[in-house]
């Protein structure tokens, strides 16, 4: 380490008096490379070098270095941002932004403004298939089951208003019933989806499950439109 320490240093005087020192610049990001452990010693150098040269592509892989080595989630998750900022707006990348915005996520699945930029990035470029298959990878990993059902919301609420994929929704719906079986959202979607398809037995069961849910007038209100409904459509 003493010896990395020294010629890191060494490196830096040069770079310091002469921040175009091409050749100082390559040996430090051999160091890298020769020395994985000591590599934040190398970024401290070069990181802010980077940044003056708007050499972005460089700068990102100095961040992505900070990422690997941070344990601390809000770290990583600001880091995934800058590098996905830089990606978008420097070198024009807008799925590998997205992607960083996706491990961010990983990290903080609960982070809003991770969720509110990956809706921005899925617009501009449509990529709401990839945002699915996101979403559809936290909703399987969730600790806890208003998380899951949450995200399966996100995902059938994409597939019927970005997608067209009505069926696919009605099914992440269920699904978030199931992580969640009082969840008003989804209860309520199905009951749109079921009316508006004639789909009149499972509307019915569905106007049961919202009954226990609801106040007392709203109950009775289920309960006769449930009945009117399977003595006068179902047959």
């Amino acid at each position: 380490l003493h010896e990395v320490e020294m010629a890191v240093g060494l490196y830096r005087e040069v770079l310091d008096s002469d921040p175009e020192a091409i050749n100082a610049r390559i040996a430090l990001e051999t160091q890298i490379e020769s020395h994985p452990d000591d590599r934040m010693l190398v970024v401290d150098v070069l990181e802010p070098l980077y940044r003056d040269a708007e050499n972005w592509a460089s700068l990102v892989q100095m961040l992505e270095i900070r990422v690997s080595a941070s344990e601390d989630a809000a770290a990583q998750v600001g880091l995934l941002h800058e590098i996905a900022s830089l990606r978008e707006t420097y070198l024009g990348d807008s799925p590998d932004a997205f992607d960083a915005l996706a491990r961010a996520l990983v990290v903080d699945p609960a982070h809003g403004r991770t969720l509110e930029e990956l809706y921005r990035i899925s617009e501009a470029v449509g990529m709401w298939s990839d945002l699915v298959g996101v979403f559809s990878g936290q909703a399987e990993v969730a600790s806890e089951a208003e998380m899951a059902a949450g995200f399966h919301i996100r995902i059938a609420a994409i597939h019927e208003e970005q997608l067209g994929d009505v069926e696919a929704a009605t099914s992440h719906y269920i699904r978030a019933l199931e992580s969640n079986p009082e969840h008003r959202g989804a209860i309520d979607n199905l009951e749109r989806i079921y009316e508006s398809s004639q789909d009149w037995n499972a509307l019915v069961d569905v106007l049961l499950r919202k009954e226990p849910l609801v106040s007392d007038d709203e109950r009775r209100e289920l309960l006769y439109r449930a009945a009117t409904i399977r003595e006068d459509m179902i047959e």
